[in-house]
């Protein structure tokens, strides 16, 4: 089956880059602060301390923060990580771009350190939940990046007072998409003007940015996420036992799930077709192994990842949801969320129409052109700017 070839206009970009403005949990741990020739922002003199529970080396708020910090004009970055244990992400920091102040397992200097890392930041960037609960109770202005457009906290309605309580006493509240920021505003009932959009960003120069030229009969599917609800690999994995047999499929990522998808594999007949990778080092290197990408996800504020495989010249599909929509662009890279029989056709569409696929990956290209991590940079060195001078 071919699928005819599809003219893929450049859409004009969904996300609102506002100067003064993804759990997209992903996998990249390959080194955040490889040598880059970036235009770094202005220096603020401001000191900024980043606030968020670990920097596990799997997921997107946590590489926001490294890359942020890789991008300031003035390094090391404070970051106090306080929740969790796993702070795996640093190893990839051979610039020494973080100084890390973990306060588990817990050591009374590092508190020490921490209050007074605080009392000398002007501003504090926190991220996630439950970190975000504590900003009102920090006595700093507080900047707060909002990462998804769903977490399991809107599915009780008791909570609503408290979240709306917490968010208004933060200072700023940024998100990292349209959707994101929309979501936010209907579950706390916020005006707009309370939420700005700050697109994330990836260093671009780091991927390929070489549309691919696909040959051969072979054609091997990627994804690279946290094996949990929220990424929805079931509906991949249905789609690849639909998909002819010269179709495999590479998975990036470890997670709760990670057994339950292998059972589910076996059960639809294609284990031997699947590649369960693990936390992958070399994300350029897994870009370059495949031929399609797909992030089938059932929520994704944005997602990181995506971005990278389309800078990897690699065509990229998403679910048809508000964050991935808004990052993909095209609705001729989207599936209907949940639907494997759809995601089967446009891997196909794409995969067994040699022009088709050559207009796609052009296009992914010069989409990911949008998303760079200096620009997102400027934006939250403004922003941090607008959030210190309030005081």
């Amino acid at each position: 089956m071919s699928a005819s070839t599809m003219a893929v206009p450049i859409p004009r970009p969904l996300i609102n880059f506002h100067a003064n403005s993804s759990t997209d949990e992903h996998v990249r741990t390959d080194d955040a602060s490889a040598a880059v020739k970036r235009s770094a922002p202005e220096p603020s003199g401001k000191t900024v301390v980043h606030f968020i529970n670990n920097l596990a080396a799997i997921g997107g708020a946590e590489r926001l923060v490294l890359d942020l910090a890789a991008c300031a004009p003035v390094r090391p970055v404070t970051v106090i990580t306080w929740y969790g244990r796993d702070n795996s992400l640093l190893q990839f920091d051979t610039h020494q771009s973080v100084r890390l102040i973990a306060l588990r397992p817990f050591k009374p200097s590092a508190l020490l350190q921490a209050i007074r890392a605080i009392k000398r930041a002007d501003v504090l960037h926190l991220h996630l939940f439950p970190t975000l609960y504590l900003g009102p109770f920090l006595k700093k202005p507080t900047l707060f990046t909002e990462h998804n457009t769903w977490n399991g906290r809107r599915d009780h309605a008791w909570l609503r007072p408290i979240e709306r309580w917490c968010y208004r006493r933060i200072d700023k509240i940024v998100a990292i998409s349209p959707a994101t920021a929309i979501s936010l505003e209907e579950w706390l009932g916020l005006a707009p003007s309370r939420v700005s959009v700050i697109a994330n960003g990836i260093r671009l120069d780091r991927f390929d940015r070489i549309p691919r030229i696909h040959t051969g009969d072979r054609v091997v599917i990627g994804m690279a996420a946290r094996f949990s609800r929220e990424k929805d690999h079931p509906t991949l994995l249905r789609a690849l036992a639909i998909l002819p047999s010269n179709y495999r499929l590479k998975l990036a990522g470890d997670g709760p799930l990670r057994k339950p998808l292998q059972e589910l594999a076996a059960q639809l007949g294609v284990l031997d077709r699947i590649e369960f990778l693990g936390v992958v080092a070399d994300m350029p290197a897994f870009y370059r192994s495949i031929d399609i990408y797909v992030q089938s996800s059932n929520c994704d504020g944005f997602s990181l990842v995506a971005v990278e495989a389309m800078a990897s010249g690699v065509p990229t599909i998403g679910s048809d949801i508000p964050g991935l929509r808004d990052t993909i662009g095209t609705p001729d890279l989207l599936f209907a969320h949940g639907d494997a029989q759809d995601l089967a056709r446009r891997v196909r569409g794409i995969g067994e129409n040699a022009a088709n696929y050559a207009s796609m990956a052009r296009y992914c290209v010069e989409r990911a052109g949008l998303y760079s991590i200096e620009k997102t940079a400027e934006q939250y060195a403004a922003a941090y700017e607008a959030v210190a001078s309030k005081t």
